[in-house]
């Protein structure tokens, strides 16, 4: 399942326990309320995590990453646990996290 930044929201077509590989779950996407042109002559650059790109954690099929290793441009090896340590003390304190619907399921 992909998640988003701010302002950002994925629709999806269906009930996430029920992934089914091959179909195409994503009803619709919008950032700040501008829909996505997910057609097929559309071409897009997406960063993600180190760990979904090489298809670790379970997100690969079969040693088969998410997407080509070849497509891979870039390793900044800056890691998640790094960017949540140095930004939680940025934070007004206590902490105060709230649900933004970034993700709908329809």
């Amino acid at each position: 399942m992909l998640d988003v930044n701010a302002g950002t929201v994925i629709t999806y077509a269906d009930n996430p326990l029920t992934y089914t590989v091959g179909v195409d779950h994503i009803a619709g996407m919008s950032v700040n309320g501008v829909p996505i042109d997910f057609t097929a002559a559309t071409t897009y650059t997406v960063s993600t995590v180190n760990y979904l790109a090489a298809g670790s954690c379970n997100f690969n099929d079969g040693g088969v990453s998410l997407w080509p290793l070849d497509h891979i441009l870039y390793d900044t090896q800056y890691y998640v646990r790094d960017v949540v340590i140095e930004y939680i003390p940025t934070l007004p304190q206590p902490i105060a996290p709230a649900i933004e619907g970034r993700l709908v399921f329809q």
